[in-house]
């Protein structure tokens, strides 16, 4: 199919003011010499005349003059509109800019504050109005919050929520009141005196004449309306006419085109754009729905409004010829890692040897041991770059003299991981233990307490065992002593005198008598005279003495000669749960019929049997007197409660594994020590290829593939073991550089000379267009960064210096990009290089009408990218303002709106001798508004000590740096409202008095 191009030229010039330029599928306008095209991009005017004095620049508010540019703006209140021309009125109602119980009220540019009805305004509060003290009601009146209510006396109803009437008048319509002194009917307007003049009864007006409406009359109770078709509004003097849907401030959403019809209004689209759905735009797709016109070797790209046609990928145009011709990307910067074949429109690249393509154009070495197995007993296949070696297996080496692999002997390398014997073995090694212990592990061994068993030591019933690691030693008993050769001989405790009267030695002790007349005390040693009297078999007498001494159960009874029986159950019923039996020298529990005593001889239990619910307990149950005792099955063990049995850890008795068993998550897992690997069976460990290799590779070790790796940047050095840096700056097809390349460890970078940036590939070196980038200087009347139109991608950097003790700002004033976009297409970062650490103070890549940005010395660094070529118009307005404004810079600071600000130190008293700045930056054209929630600085006539002062410091302000507000004392200043943009709170204190100073926000 044959597409023909439209001329639009030739339908009005397009509707270009002077030039038209037809294209393949679109057109532009173009302005003669002298004149520049405007935003509309139809228009023209003089390079030497003001823009804006031709019909105001088709601007509905302002038209601001920028070089040989404009722009629109608005009146405070408003928004710009998308087509950058009208303008809308901005709800200020959205940002909740009322204070306290105060509604919002929007009007065309502002907004009001108000009170709802029978509210009255103090300050930021609403007090509800009495309404009852005005005589709103004919007879009582009842007060409530926002509101009033009427009532009625006694013989009169309430009317229209106010009025009374007596009850022999009969209102049929609610237009009856009665005369109150004799109760005749009186109908307000719109009603009538009904049959007997009792009642009130409606008027239709639209009964005579139509109420002289044109169009329709509609009667209602009490008055009538007219009526006029949809589409129409009713004038002041009754007459139907066209309603201009159109007007409003909105576009009536709309979003390109508001098109007024008679009686209504549809929407409409600019020339590349269709309409979706009933309000919105969308851009038509030429490319996609393939209505473009473009030559077999271009391709279409799409962009808002129309296309263009471009050379396809692996094509470039001819200037001479102006067609599409191959470009042979093997002759020029390709990308291949190795060989390269130029075909049409593209280029193929290829592998050496050894090698296979990934990711279209880099080589990987193939690994030929997944296919390979090396013929000798012993060997492994190890891969190296491009081919392949077979090397000896872990455990062996190879003799040179025979190229055989041979068995390394872990044991005399000292490669093994055994705690004590070590055993080779062909290919491995095994661990044994020394005697006095036992194998736990692979490798592990654990001593063997001889001391558990008798048949397990060589101690005899005369001594002690006492186990130590590998072995145990004998130790003579208490009452024996130890010979040289290591036997025991009793000891005769009598040769010490341990017995008051007669000793008597035994083997490994001895006994103590008393004569006659004596009795043995309790202490087995003493003697005692016998000439106590004995209360209860309890009394034994002191040696010096005939004082009584008494026995456990037993105290002291009169006269200290005899001993008698303690009571125990006379206190807390001797610690037993039910019944307590006193005996001599002790006490007995008891327990009623069907509770039995427990095993602590205190408490009653239920008596339970086996056989009866298995006693309680949860696996095996045994009969005991008293009672039952429970236990658990193997792989089990007994929980607190004496029954319950709880099964015991995943690695108990080492959960089957070899060498180590890791509980995860409630389940064992084995795992190997270091140099093995896990079998199939998950518990046997056997020797890891890596755990020998590690040592020897310089990267990393791949056990799966048994060979050593490099990092990217890297290969791997003959020996397969060691990697060497490539130096890709020696082999162009790996960098790439346009022009220098710089070779790093392991990569690469490509540098590009003066004058000269490095493009988004990191290959290509490209230069900026003019303006893009520079110094500038500015002062307080304010300059604007140059419009960049491409070609892109670009980078610009621009450094702003303000004078000497002046500080630089910057604003974005107006930004406007096609869309869709992302902020890896766009961006702008604002630096300050005096600050420390050298600051980003804003990253941003979209919006408009953004806060200023104030340095913290007189320099700004503005950068910015444009990634790819797509519409954009910007500015971006920098200025300066004197450093008075900001004082001492000890306690200067710059904030937004809607930030908190305060006095230095608060809440503690401000310092003297202070001279601190608050620069608060707003938005385009808006006011601000400052609120002070504490207010206390020095009091003093016309505030001469200390002092708040408020200043305009919008560049263009008619009341530049001049104060607009002063405070002192403890008064809360009322809030504040600024002209514009920037304003700054500056505060001065001398060294006389010091108080709480200041806190409040912005809004």
């Amino acid at each position: 199919m044959l597409f023909v191009d439209v001329n639009e030229c030739a339908d009005s010039n397009g509707g270009c003011q002077q030039k038209c330029v037809n294209t393949g599928g679109s057109y532009y306008c173009e302005c003669g010499a002298g004149y520049n095209l405007a935003v509309d991009e139809r228009s023209c005017y003089s390079t030497t005349e003001d823009p804006c004095l031709l019909n105001n620049g088709g601007c509905e508010h302002i038209c601001i003059t920028s070089g040989n540019n404009y722009y629109c703006s608005c009146y405070v209140g408003y928004d710009l509109y998308t087509d950058n021309k009208r303008c809308f009125d901005a709800d200020e109602c959205l940002r909740d800019l009322c204070p306290g119980d105060l509604s919002c009220t929007n009007t065309p540019g502002s907004y009001t504050c108000s009170c709802s009805a029978g509210y009255d305004q103090e300050g930021d509060s609403c007090i509800d109005v009495n309404e009852c003290l005005l005589n709103v009601c004919d007879h009582i009146c009842t007060n409530k919050q926002g509101s009033y209510q009427c009532s009625c006396r006694a013989g009169y109803n309430l009317y229209q929520a106010r009025s009374c009437y007596k009850y022999n008048c009969e209102p049929g319509g609610d237009g009856c009141r009665c005369i109150p002194t004799v109760g005749d009917c009186l109908c307000i307007e719109g009603y009538e005196i009904g049959a007997g003049g009792v009642f009130c009864q409606d008027v239709d007006e639209c009964s005579v004449n139509e109420g002289d409406c044109i169009y329709g009359c509609e009667n209602t109770i009490g008055s009538y309306v007219c009526s006029c078709p949809v589409g129409t509004v009713l004038s002041s003097d009754n007459i139907c006419i066209d309603e201009d849907e159109c007007s409003t401030g909105n576009n009536n959403n709309c979003q390109q085109v508001c098109v007024n019809t008679d009686g209504g209004y549809q929407c409409a689209c600019l020339d590349g754009y269709q309409l979706d759905g009933e309000y919105t735009c969308t851009d038509v797709d030429e490319c996609a729905l393939r209505t473009y016109e473009c030559d077999s070797d271009q391709s279409c790209v799409n962009y808002f409004g129309s296309y263009s046609c471009e050379c396809s990928p692996g094509y470039f145009k001819n200037t001479q010829t102006s067609q599409c011709e191959d470009i042979n990307e093997c002759s020029d910067t390709n990308t291949c890692e190795q060989n390269c074949i130029n075909l049409s429109g593209t280029y193929e690249c290829e592998c050496n040897a050894g090698y296979e393509l990934y990711n279209f154009y880099q080589c990987r070495d193939i690994n030929e041991c997944l296919a390979i197995e090396c013929t000798q007993n012993n060997q492994y296949c190890r891969n190296t770059e491009g081919s392949y070696v077979c090397d000896c297996e872990p455990e062996y080496r190879k003799n040179v003299q025979t190229d055989i692999c041979e068995d390394i002997d872990e044991c005399i390398k000292g490669s093994h991981s055994c705690e004590q014997i070590c055993v080779n073995s062909d290919g491995s090694y095994t661990c044994d233990c020394s005697g006095g212990y036992y194998s736990s592990s692979f490798y592990g061994c654990t001593d063997i307490d001889e001391c558990a068993s008798p048949n397990s030591n060589t101690c005899n019933d005369k001594q002690i065992c006492l186990n130590i690691q590998g072995s145990h030693l004998c130790y003579c008993r208490s009452g024996f002593t130890t010979l040289p050769d290591g036997s025991c001989l009793d000891v005769d405790e009598c040769e010490y005198n341990l017995c008051d009267h007669t000793c008597h030695n035994t083997e490994g002790s001895y006994q103590c008598t008393c004569d006659e007349g004596f009795l043995l005390y309790r202490n087995y040693r003493s003697c005692s005279k016998s000439d106590c009297s004995l209360g209860d078999a309890g009394c034994g007498c002191v040696v010096s003495g005939s004082d009584c001494i008494c026995n456990e159960g037993y105290e002291i009874g009169n006269a200290n000669i005899f001993c008698q029986d303690i009571d125990e159950c006379s206190q807390n019923n001797g610690g037993c749960s039910h019944s307590c039996v006193n005996t001599p020298g002790s006490h007995e529990c008891g327990c009623p019929e069907g509770l039995e005593i427990s095993w602590n001889g205190q408490t009653c239990i239920e008596i339970v049997s086996c056989t009866e619910l298995n006693g309680g307990c949860e696996q095996s149950c045994e009969e005991t007197n008293p009672g039952v005792e429970c236990s658990c099955w193997d792989g089990y063990y007994l929980d607190t409660d004496a029954k319950s049995c709880i099964v015991h850890p995943p690695c108990y008795l080492n959960g089957g594994c070899q060498d180590f068993c890791n509980e995860i998550e409630g389940r064992g897992e084995c795992s190997c020590r270091t140099g093995y690997r896990l079998g199939y069976d998950r518990t046997s460990c056997y020797a890891s290829f890596c755990y020998y290799a590690y040592d020897y590779c310089d990267h990393y070790c791949d056990n799966s593939r048994r060979t050593c790796g490099c990092k990217e940047g890297f290969a791997p050095r003959t020996s397969g073991y060691n990697c060497a840096d490539i130096d890709e700056c020696a082999y162009p097809h790996l960098s790439g550089c346009s022009h220098t390349c710089e070779n790093t460890e392991g990569s690469y970078i490509c540098t590009c000379p003066e004058g000269l940036w490095v493009d988004t590939d990191g290959k290509t070196c490209r230069e900026n267009p003019p303006g893009c980038g520079g110094s500038l200087f500015t002062s307080t009347t304010g300059s604007t960064l140059p419009i960049i139109t491409g070609p892109f991608p670009l980078q610009c950097e621009w450094k702003i210096t303000a004078p000497q003790g002046q500080l630089a700002l910057f604003r974005i004033y107006y930004l406007s990009l096609g869309l869709p976009f992302n902020c890896d297409d766009w961006g702008i970062e604002v630096w300050d290089p005096r600050a420390p650490s050298y600051s980003l103070l804003r990253d941003q890549c979209y919006g408009a009408y953004e806060e200023y940005t104030a340095s913290a010395g007189n320099e700004l660094l503005i950068k910015i990218h444009a990634e790819r070529d797509f519409k954009f118009y910007y500015q971006f307005f920098y200025y300066a303002i004197e450093d008075n404004v900001f004082g001492s810079s000890e306690c200067q600071q710059t904030i937004s709106l809607g930030s908190n600000f305060s006095s230095p130190n608060f809440p503690q008293p401000y310092s003297p001798d202070s001279q601190c700045s608050i620069l608060i930056t707003g938005l385009r054209d808006r006011r601000m508004g400052l609120r002070f929630y504490y207010f206390n600085v020095e009091s003093s006539p016309d505030c001469e000590r200390d002092y708040v002062i408020l200043r305009d410091t919008t560049y263009n302000s008619n009341t530049y740096n001049q104060p607009l507000a002063r405070w002192c004392g403890n008064e809360v200043p009322d809030p504040v409202y600024s002209v514009t943009g920037v304003i700054s709170l500056v505060f001065y204190s001398d060294s006389s008095v010091q108080t709480g100073g200041f806190y409040g926000t912005t809004f």
